[in-house]
Parts: structure tokens; C-alpha cells; sequence
């Protein structure tokens, strides 16, 4: 136990000495993009009708396409150190579709629903040079799924992962990334400002 605290602090020497001696004049940043959507369109969809079998599951109702737009995140970043950071990831997403009779083929229920996921994140910065920047993310957290009638619970566990992500410029930047995640899932780019 008491290495352990010895190594413990050591760490947090170390890493308060080596953020003391670098100076960074943009500790934050705000960054703006959109991508595919992660799980919130699969939430919307499943156990929508019940499952039938036989004549009911030929002229049953039955759902029309989902509609989405990209998944529209927000994000906040303090800069600890060059190798660090750890900020907020909002992630926004909208989905729609209807239930339509499997006889007539009317409109029986227009289904509307929104995503909200707040996601606590840290990135370690693994390569620095110049304007250009390689991380890889982490974010956990929760999301909100308002109107999402066939969830017991509006409220789900998510998860961001980002193995690959790539930010270009100073103040003014772009970013690019890749990874797999209820919030957003393959690929989000977008524009970020540091101050």
C-alpha cells in the first residue's frame, strides 16, 4: 500500500513538473463536427412491433424507413499537458419513421425521436509535430433518448472509443477520426478553435 502511494505521487510530481515547464498559451478548446450515427438508431428500432408469425405476420403493421441525420457532437477540451487532455463530448442525433398498416398500407404513427449522450473524455496525444496532431480518445457516459417509445428506460450507458483521430492547424483546426461507439460510430470530422 505505501509503494503504491509513493508511486502515486512520484506520477503526480512528475507529470506537474513537466506541465510547469511547457507553455501553452491555448489550454482549451471547442470543437464542432458530425458523423454516423452510433447505436440510437438501433434503440429506435428494435421491439417496435411485436413479433408475430402466420397470416399476422404477413398483414401485420410493419414500420417504413428510418430517417436520420448525421449524429452532431460538440466538445470542450482542457489541455493538461502536450500529451494529455480531458474535456466534455455532446453528442445530438434525430430519428424518424412510421408505423404503417400491413392492409392498407396508411399511416398509422409518425415515430419521432432525439438523442442526447453527454460523454466525459480523455485523449492522449501519441504523436505532435507542428500543426499536425494524432490522439486516440476515450469517453464514457450517459445518454438520453427522449421519445423513444419502445425503451423501458429513456436513459442508456454509452461508450466512445476512438483508436485513431487526427487534428491539423493551430488556432484554427480540423479534425478527422475513426472509432466505434453507441454515440457516434465509424467515422466524424469537423473544425475546432483553441484559446
Amino acid at each position: 500500500m505505501r509503494l503504491k502511494i509513493i508511486i502515486i505521487s512520484v506520477f503526480l510530481l512528475a507529470a506537474g513538473a513537466a506541465s510547469a515547464q511547457e507553455d501553452f498559451s491555448s489550454r482549451f478548446s471547442v470543437r464542432v463536427g458530425a458523423g454516423l450515427p452510433g447505436s440510437g438508431a438501433e434503440y429506435f428500432t428494435t421491439n417496435v412491433l411485436p413479433t408475430s408469425y402466420g397470416m399476422d405476420a404477413i398483414y401485420g403493421d410493419y414500420t417504413g424507413d428510418l430517417k436520420t441525420i448525421p449524429a452532431i457532437s460538440l466538445e470542450a477540451y482542457y489541455l493538461y499537458n502536450q500529451w494529455f487532455r480531458f474535456g466534455l463530448d455532446v453528442v445530438y442525433c434525430s430519428y424518424s419513421n412510421q408505423v404503417l398498416s400491413g392492409i392498407t398500407g396508411e399511416v398509422k404513427k409518425n415515430r419521432n425521436g432525439q438523442s442526447f449522450v453527454f460523454l466525459p473524455t480523455a485523449a492522449v496525444n501519441y504523436y505532435h509535430k507542428g500543426a499536425l496532431n494524432l490522439y486516440m480518445a476515450l469517453g464514457v457516459g450517459v445518454g438520453y433518448y427522449a421519445g423513444f417509445d419502445n425503451m423501458e428506460n429513456n436513459v442508456a450507458f454509452d461508450v466512445q472509443f476512438t483508436p485513431f483521430g487526427i487534428e491539423y492547424g493551430r488556432k484554427f483546426f480540423c479534425f478527422a477520426e475513426a472509432g466505434l461507439g453507441t454515440a457516434v460510430n465509424w467515422v466524424r470530422g469537423g473544425i475546432g478553435y483553441r484559446f
